[in-house]
């Protein structure tokens, strides 16, 4: 959850995937952060969030930008 009310879900053994809700808003639809992976853990600033996980024994992140 950020510190605006946006909430940020990942997920995923075999696919990692994330949703996103605006405050006072509903989800969005799952997107795909990458095709295989594992322990996702998420991070979440005030303005950002930041998604790890692990990928064929890669180390992957994705981040996501608050709007406004």
């Amino acid at each position: 959850m950020l510190g605006d009310g946006t909430a940020v879900v990942v997920w995923g053994v075999g696919e990692v995937q994330a949703v996103v809700r605006p405050p006072g808003g509903t989800f969005g639809q799952p997107q795909l952060l990458a095709p295989h992976g594992q322990f996702p853990v998420i991070a979440a600033g005030t303005r950002s969030a930041v998604a790890v996980w692990l990928s064929e024994g890669r180390l992957m992140a994705a981040r996501r930008q608050a709007r406004g």
